[in-house]
């Protein structure tokens, strides 16, 4: 990875551009497992998120990646759960399910975010395209914002696959909401508060089926 990487171990309070993020997600040249370093692994296995940008064709890319020591099952679970999205992503106060495939490899998902009282209340709509426990694309449809594009990748890492690296890439341009570079540098400082904040929801989900089914 370039040297403008950032590993970020702290959770970081500030109003989160990242609630963009979209529970949905491919992206030119994605971070994977391929692309890390030793001093990157090392600080994944630490519980650092790390955090890029990087400039393409004349456009900024922000990415992100995080370990996280459950299955992709049980990620997919939470990552596809748009209803409990609001839940725990900041600043995300909705999430609606407007269209799905019939075969599920597909839906078209409406959020609306508010970044704060300073800032205009954020609607769009985008279409998820699902490769299952794998990848997932995102694309604006309509809505406030002027572009967004980005994905998530899942990766099972190790011998007997107990964890799974998660990467996400973005581009994306507000239009006349935010100047881009403040989204990005939002991004960039908000991002470990919203991969942290999966981590942590799919640990409390993975307890909550464990209890469910002990009973």
């Amino acid at each position: 990875m370039s040297s403008s990487r950032v590993a970020m171990a702290t959770m970081f309070r500030r109003p989160l551009f990242a609630a963009l993020f979209c529970w949905t997600t491919l992206a030119l040249n994605t971070v994977f497992a391929a692309d890390l370093t030793p001093e990157d692994w090392e600080a994944l296995h630490a519980g650092e998120v790390i955090v890029e940008t990087q400039k393409i064709d004349g456009k900024r890319r922000v990415e992100a990646a995080i370990l996280i020591d459950n299955s992709a099952e049980d990620i997919w679970r939470v990552m596809l759960d748009c209803d409990a999205a609001p839940d725990f992503v900041p600043n995300m106060r909705r999430c609606t399910v407007l269209e799905s495939a019939e075969d599920g490899s597909w839906q078209i998902i409406e959020h609306e975010v508010k970044y704060g009282w300073i800032a205009p209340k954020t609607v769009y709509r985008f279409k998820a395209d699902y490769i299952p426990q794998r990848h997932i694309h995102f694309e604006r449809v309509s809505g406030d914002l002027r572009h967004l594009v980005g994905d998530w990748r899942l990766e099972q890492i190790g011998a007997e696959k107990a964890s799974v690296l998660i990467s996400y890439s973005v581009f994306i341009d507000p239009g006349i909401l935010v100047p881009g570079f403040m989204t990005r540098r939002a991004l960039r400082h908000d991002l470990p508060d919203v991969m942290n904040a999966l981590r942590d929801r799919v640990a409390e989900d993975v307890k909550t089926h464990e209890t469910g089914d002990a009973l």
